[in-house]
């Protein structure tokens, strides 16, 4: 029979502990087969997809690409997106976008772009420049709308519109927080995790660097469930974002590491 016990900690002088998230390069492209290989699928040419997911043609169209777009997809890759209720995420690499929220899959789409066309409109001492993208994404085309929107006052706002899109039809320009605070953890949770709070600190910032990329602080919300059997201290944070949701967490004590996120609470 398996044990688990719940542990209510008394609440210490609550410590910050940070540290810089970073996001992990992708793994390496596997290279394409010989040419002794039969072809993965019966697919024209200009269908079939690389090793990174991108079409022959999406590849013909990237090689057209001039220096404005080229600045524009650049600006894209650079810049953090989320939702304006901070329930899903959106990052740029070259030749893709992915979509993430923490109740669903990751939302993958490679692309090229088609064609990209600008206009400039007024609205009560603001100016709109809006750049129109036409995304080649394998299957068929979306559109992607670009929104910059400059007040009267001088201050500058972006934005990111499509019906394309998975998990929302529209994400704002956010200024991430490049490292998270882990607040309220008294001696007694530190010592039931090993003292690994740096740790905790740095899988929990990986963690919303992806998901919840405008948090900057979680609090510990004071209980623990041990279970002696597996190894495992499981808990709670509640980050500081505008929703203020709760993460699991897990330690397990036989790896001396943390899990975050969906499926950390077994």
């Amino acid at each position: 029979m398996k044990t688990k016990t719940k542990i209510a900690l008394g609440v210490l002088a609550a410590a910050a502990l940070a540290v810089a998230c970073w996001r992990l390069a992708p793994p390496a492209a596997e290279p394409a087969p010989g040419p002794q290989e039969a072809p993965a699928s019966e697919q024209p040419a200009e269908q079939q997809e690389e090793p990174d997911g991108l079409t022959e043609r999406q590849r013909e169209l990237q090689a057209r690409y001039d220096g404005p777009l080229e600045e524009t997809l650049a600006f894209l890759e650079a810049s953090t997106w989320s939702t304006p209720n901070e329930s899903a995420s959106l990052s740029f690499e070259p030749g893709a976008y992915a979509e993430r929220s923490a109740g669903a899959e990751e939302a993958r789409v490679p692309f090229a772009v088609e064609l990209a066309t600008t206009s400039v409109a007024r609205d009560s001492g603001a100016v709109i420049t809006r750049q129109t993208l036409v995304l080649d994404v394998g299957e068929g085309t979306s559109l992607l709308y670009f929104d910059t929107v400059t007040a009267a006052d001088g201050s500058v706002s972006y934005s990111l519109t499509s019906d394309g899109f998975a998990h929302a039809q529209t994400y704002l320009w956010v200024s991430p927080a490049r490292e998270v605070a882990v607040e309220g953890l008294g001696e007694e949770m530190l010592s039931l995790v090993d003292g690994r709070g740096d740790l905790l600190a740095q899988r929990l910032s990986e963690y919303c660097a992806l998901y919840y990329p405008t948090a900057s602080a979680a609090t510990f919300n004071g209980q623990a469930t041990v279970s002696w059997d597996e190894g495992t201290v499981s808990f709670s944070l509640a980050l500081d974002t505008r929703t203020r949701p709760d993460i699991p967490v897990t330690y397990d004590k036989s790896t001396l590491d943390f899990m975050v996120g969906k499926g950390a609470h077994r």
